[in-house]
């Protein structure tokens, strides 16, 4: 039965349209039943010459301008899936996938959209769509092992290299707006009195026009792919830039930053690791050292007709190898089937339970993940455990080593007096502050934190921590208590420096005296390890009052529950085998022995006869772990041998 798919957007002649319209163009080549349906506002005109993608292949082109009009067109296509692009078109897809009881897929096409307007249809959606790394780790609200990673692809057949002639063209393709103005006038100025024909492509604001100047401008182009053929050197973002690439162009990424020329060779690598995004380039920002580098690429392509040809043809072979339309829409089409067969979850479920993550849970059921995986993580250790990881900053960039030493000297000092009962009060945190950062006093005036003015006045700091803490035994608190804490410290900021850190070692502190061992419980720093800039988002988020209180403590208690689950699920399996040895009768001495004979030979072995099919050797249940949750896995299991390993001692 062929899949009849939906597609919804918004009508605007940019890069995103270009994307859906060829994505469905592909998707419909691959036997699949597309129509695309595109929001406009009441009254409004189709642009209908941005949509040659789709109307060259063959895609039926529907407008809406209501959820009335959007239903209607539901009723008349059927369609097995809606799949939604632009987030003005998420709330109709929602309701329409509820009233149709389809699944729903949403593509996130920028970076900003996991915020409370959009929360109910990233909740609603069965499945997640990102172009990117960056952008996957920019949803903190959707579980990751329903996100598929699909880079920005584009039809190496329509843009193809056309006949090229001297001098070279060098072109400027894309919008010019507020975040890209200084890029734009440094390629202005990068390419004066350069051997070459300079012309830019695209809506460019009249004040940054200099009529009489050595470039052509050439205005918006909705077709642009002769044009494309004839340039040599495309400088752009997005998917100008890989459509340009696709065309027989030598790409250099101009946005807001320079990112420099995209070497196929390493955009390959990159593709290879699944994350081919030139952000993660190299970068000058902009001004004199901006135009400087920027002339100097172009300076040494011109100086080589060899390299420029040699350049060229390596872009394109590269857009054809991997980033070619046909690749993105078989995985779209993946999707789709993984969707409606629910494949996700059987998959998932039968393999890794205990790794998957599941969406919006409330704080109780992370509360009691965590205190399942405590059972495993901590029963063989009877102390608090010492830390000697890298602190949360050290994650983004080189840190202080004197800062390093004194925050574990502090920590050290935590887990000696973990036995004690020590009020959680204002001496408390003065004596951590004095061990971490130094200065055992609050701050004495106000307090700026990047664009954040609006903390506490210095003078009500005293009373505010007194109230925050109210000399409560660590025995009284909850794991939300502690979270709930861990923010009211940073937003109350009572020091100059170091309350983050402060924040994190009192948790820490109280979760050793609520009977927490292993430092993957009660090394608060190295909870947002994996993702340290969205700790620090999350709490300006709260700040500005972006989210409530009850979210962010939400999402502290995760970041606890993922940085023991992967140990647990393996302590769970090991667990579950062990008892099957029980089970056969066999003496613990063979046990060690058994466990190996079973994981790493392909032959029936006592164990597996007895296990069945309900457990997966682990050469094939390895294979199904991501790259990443195998590392997370592989750190985690370490830190707790080490541990274990330092109390026999």
């Amino acid at each position: 039965m062929r899949v009849r798919v939906l597609l919804l957007n918004r009508d605007y002649p940019g890069g995103q349209t270009t994307h859906v319209d060829a994505l469905a163009a592909a998707l419909a080549s691959r036997g699949l039943e597309v129509a695309l349906a595109v929001w406009l506002r009441p009254g409004a005109p189709l642009w209908r010459d941005a949509h040659w993608a789709a109307i060259e292949g063959g895609v039926p082109i529907e407008t809406f301008d209501s959820l009335r009009r959007l239903d209607a067109l539901a009723s008349r296509l059927r369609p097995d899936v809606v799949h939604a692009h632009s987030q003005a078109t998420w709330a109709a897809a929602r309701e329409l996938a509820a009233r149709r009881r389809i699944p729903l897929i949403l593509t996130v096409h920028r970076i900003g959209l996991d915020v409370h307007r959009f929360r109910d249809s990233l909740a609603a959606a069965n499945a997640l769509i990102v172009p990117d790394e960056r952008k996957a780790n920019a949803i903190a609200s959707f579980p990751r092992w329903r996100m598929s990673v699909i880079p920005n692809c584009v039809d190496s057949r329509q843009f193809v290299p056309l006949e090229k002639s001297a001098p070279p063209t060098i072109a400027y393709v894309g919008r010019v707006d507020h975040t890209r103005s200084l890029g734009f006038e440094a390629f202005i100025e990068a390419t004066r009195d350069i051997p070459s024909r300079v012309k830019v492509v695209g809506r460019v604001p009249r004040a940054l026009q200099k009529p009489g100047d050595h470039v052509e401008y050439l205005g918006w182009r909705a077709d642009p792919r002769s044009l494309l053929g004839r340039i040599d050197v495309v400088t752009a973002v997005g998917r100008s830039l890989l459509e340009g690439m696709s065309a027989g162009c030598v790409g250099i990424a101009l946005g807001e930053r320079y990112h420099g020329i995209v070497a196929p060779g390493a955009a390959r690598r990159a593709s290879d690791a699944g994350d081919f995004y030139y952000g993660a380039l190299p970068s000058v920002a902009c001004g004199p050292h901006m135009v400087r580098a920027l002339r100097a690429a172009l300076m040494r392509l011109l100086a080589s007709s060899i390299r420029l040809r040699t350049l060229q043809q390596a872009s394109r072979d590269f857009i054809v190898e991997k980033l070619d339309v046909a690749a993105m829409a078989r995985q779209t089409a993946e999707v789709y089937a993984a969707t409606l067969r629910g494949s996700h979850a059987r998959r998932l479920s039968v393999t890794t339970p205990a790794i998957v993550r599941g969406t919006r849970r409330s704080t109780s059921a992370v509360i009691g993940e965590i205190e399942a995986h405590r059972e495993l993580v901590d029963c063989n250790l009877s102390t608090p455990a010492r830390w000697r990881g890298p602190l949360r900053r050290e994650f983004r960039g080189p840190c202080s080593p004197a800062d390093v030493d004194r925050y574990r000297s502090a920590f050290d000092f935590l887990v000696s007096m973990a036995s004690r009962r020590v009020p959680i009060d204002a001496e408390l945190v003065l004596e951590i502050h004095e061990r971490a950062v130094g200065g055992a006093r609050y701050r004495s005036s106000a307090i700026r934190v990047g664009s954040q003015r609006s903390f506490p006045n210095w003078r009500q700091v005293p009373e505010l921590m007194n109230e925050v803490l109210g000399l409560r035994e660590a025995a009284d608190f909850t794991l939300a208590d502690v979270a709930r804490l861990h923010v009211e410290l940073v937003m109350i900021h009572p020091f100059p420096d170091g309350n983050g850190r402060v924040a994190r070692l009192l948790s820490s502190y109280i979760l050793m005296r609520l009977g927490f061992r292993s430092t993957l419980f009660t090394a608060v720093e190295q909870h947002y390890r994996r993702q340290p800039a969205r700790y620090a988002s999350m709490l300006r988020q709260r700040h500005n009052e972006g989210i409530d209180r009850s979210h962010l403590v939400r999402y502290l208690l995760e970041q606890m529950a993922e940085n023991s689950r992967h140990t647990a699920w393996f302590r769970a399996r090991s667990l579950r085998l062990r008892r099957a040895c029980i089970d056969t009768g066999m003496p613990p001495g063979q046990w060690e022995q058994s466990l190996i004979e079973y994981d790493f030979t392909l032959r029936p072995t006592p164990l597996s006869h007895r296990v069945g099919e309900n457990e997966h050797r682990w050469p094939a249940l390895r294979a199904t772990l991501s790259e990443a949750d195998s590392a997370r896995l592989g750190w985690q299991l370490n830190r707790l041998r080490a541990e274990e390993e330092e109390e026999e001692q």
